[in-house]
């Protein structure tokens, strides 16, 4: 009787580390699929806002209190080609800096308010 009651506590004991794993590997994805949204959503209004006059620099906010604790570093850099820029924000959250997700697309710059296209990549981050 002892010794089955000793197995069924490590069993139980096993059950709430692998439950609490699990919850914290979800959250963690959560923060990084958020993230990688929030970048896209600023890109996004880049583009719109610019309208084709796109200035190359960088720029530094936060999401308001929609998301509160996410910030974001956009940079905009000219490439080879004189119509196309490259734009890559990069959005932060949470006490530890290693947990960022950053996006990158190019956008063309006509300078003339005509239309502006976009090719997008994500690259990685770490989210724990």
């Amino acid at each position: 009787m002892i010794v089955a009651t000793v197995v069924l506590a490590i069993g139980v004991v096993g059950a709430t580390t692998a439950f609490n794993s699990a919850t914290k590997v979800s959250s963690a994805a959560s923060d990084i699929q958020l993230a990688a949204l929030l970048a896209q959503q600023q890109i996004n209004q880049t583009e719109v806002n610019g309208q084709g006059t796109i200035s190359p620099g960088d720029s530094d906010g936060d999401f308001g209190s929609d998301y509160p604790g996410f910030k974001y570093h956009q940079s905009v850099t000219s490439t080879d080609y004189t119509y196309l820029l490259q734009v890559t924000v990069t959005v932060k959250w949470g006490a530890n800096p290693e947990r960022q997700r950053s996006v990158t697309t190019y956008l063309v710059n006509t300078q003339s308010n005509t239309s502006t296209s976009t090719s997008t990549s994500t690259t990685g981050g770490t989210g724990g």
